[in-house]
């Protein structure tokens, strides 16, 4: 009887293991995808991502180049020499009307 009862009590024990194999392959075929649908949006976003530092760069560098464009035109303006005259200011110091 001893041996009926471990023999029955092993069985049920396979039929257990085999049960719970199943379900953690279902599982794992599950996460498997739910990563697989992760990796992908992490690729979208990395794409998403460096597209928009390439439009942020191009922008800093037509700011800079806008900059350096009108640095260089007042640069390029002629001067006005200082008049021989003196200024208003420079006559009200010296007490001078």
């Amino acid at each position: 009887m001893n041996f009926w009862k471990q023999f029955l009590l092993l069985t049920q024990s396979v039929f257990t293991l085999a049960r719970d194999i199943e379900e953690t392959r279902a599982e794992t075929k599950h996460l498997r995808e739910e990563v697989n649908k992760l990796t992908a949006a992490v690729v979208a976003l990395k794409g998403q991502i460096n597209m928009i530092s390439q439009r942020e760069q191009g922008e800093r560098d037509k700011l800079s180049l806008k900059l350096e464009n009108e640095f260089l035109k007042r640069d390029a303006r002629p001067r006005e020499l200082p008049s021989s005259r003196p200024s208003k200011a420079a006559k009200k110091k010296s007490g001078k009307k």
